[in-house]
């Protein structure tokens, strides 16, 4: 069968992020038709019923009110469409499609400032997180984490708040693609990272928030970017183009070499070593904690960890 495309760009994360077990899922079922009020009513197909006749906006606002920043229609493994749980550590053997030839991937430098309003709702301090991270991570680990991202006892909850961007960045965002990136073996890889800020005002002004790449390579608010910012709007926008079209928008990359494209530093386009990345030790770290990252990740996001077995 001729299958639909046969290239992707994918600038939102990937599957460990994004998919979840049937455990899970019923667990926020549950807890939204709480919410909601009909948990009490006798049979699954009145639950049913019920919830088709909830209106858009209550139906957002159970998620609101479960903590979440965005409606968490989320893919989940059913055993048919999806029959296994993407996680870190199954990452590095991923085999694809023999149609999908070619990846465009990317992040931006303040991936887990989506999640700043759940985090700070938690109320985190350092001596609470160090609890929390070495149960998880066990006592060495643990340590290790909270020495990489300077979380110490008696700090401020603006600093353990800052700390824990950068460590949900890390662990939910650009360790994964990284590794999507070096598994992707049926062709051609084009990494990139945005460190490129917010230009406008409101709380993400002056970061390289989660989707701040949107803002540039559309071309939709060149108007109201600086000149050098529109430089790098055109640049990012004739790269993607050209990845369409079939060419090379930089150099692919490549575990020896590791090029990517790094869209920042006052609106330049330049090709540098991913090992040249500020995060670039902390991912190390990280990579070898896998899935006990992703569970601390949870955690720290009030988020009841459940998979599957």
């Amino acid at each position: 069968m001729q299958k639909p495309f046969s290239q992707v760009v994918l600038q939102s994360g990937v599957a460990p992020l994004t998919v979840r077990g049937m455990a899970h899922q019923n667990n926020i079922y549950a807890k939204i038709i709480k919410h909601l009020g009909i948990d009490n009513l006798s049979s699954r197909e009145e639950r049913i019923e019920k919830l088709r006749s909830v209106s858009v906006e209550d139906l957002i606002g159970s998620y609101i009110a479960l903590g979440s920043p965005v409606p968490s229609f989320q893919a989940t493994v059913d055993g048919y469409y999806l029959k296994s749980l993407p996680r870190c550590s199954t990452l590095p053997k991923q085999v694809y499609d023999p149609s999908l030839k070619r990846l465009l991937i990317g992040d931006c430098a303040d991936e887990g400032l989506i999640f700043a309003p759940i985090i700070q709702s938690m109320g985190w301090t350092a001596e609470r997180l160090q609890k929390v991270a070495t149960g998880i991570l066990g006592d060495a680990d643990g340590q290790k984490l909270l020495d990489i991202y300077q979380i110490k006892p008696g700090q401020s909850p603006k600093e353990v708040f800052s700390s824990l961007i950068r460590l949900t960045t890390d662990i939910d965002w650009s360790q994964p693609m990284e590794a999507v990136a070096r598994s992707f073996s049926n062709g051609d890889v084009f990494y990139y990272h945005v460190t490129e800020t917010n230009p406008f005002p409101g709380p993400s002004t002056g970061r390289a928030h989660h989707g701040v790449d949107l803002l540039f390579n559309f071309l939709t608010y060149e108007e109201h970017l600086s000149v050098e910012q529109q430089k790098l709007s055109r640049a990012m926008a004739r790269r993607w183009i050209s990845f369409i079209c079939g060419e090379d928008p930089w150099t692919p990359y490549d575990q020896k070499q590791g090029t990517i494209m790094l869209f920042g530093d006052g609106g330049k386009a330049t090709e540098m070593q991913e090992s040249n990345k500020s995060s670039w030790k902390r991912l190390r770290l990280v990579e070898g904690l896998q899935d006990k990252a992703t569970d601390l990740t949870a955690a720290i996001k009030g988020f009841e960890v459940i998979y599957d077995k």
